[in-house]
């Protein structure tokens, strides 16, 4: 849906609502990506306790107390 003072596929806009139309390979492509950036940013392995707690008090030092292991 095209019209000349709004974004293609936006049929409704007001204050705190917008209503789109979208095939539905447009909504798949979306998920999909939407689904990669996530499982890339949780992509986590840690072989073992001490690993975790190095990982942890790098990432995190700065609101970290001081703690000896």
């Amino acid at each position: 849906m095209k019209q000349s003072d709004r974004e293609f596929g936006l049929i409704y806009n007001s204050d705190n609502v917008e209503v789109w139309v979208k095939e539905w390979n447009q909504v798949i492509q979306e998920v999909r990506g939407k689904h990669q950036f996530l499982q890339k940013q949780l992509e986590l392995e840690i072989q073992n306790d001490e690993e975790g707690l190095e990982y942890l008090h790098s990432r995190y030092k700065h609101i970290l107390p001081n703690i000896d292991n």
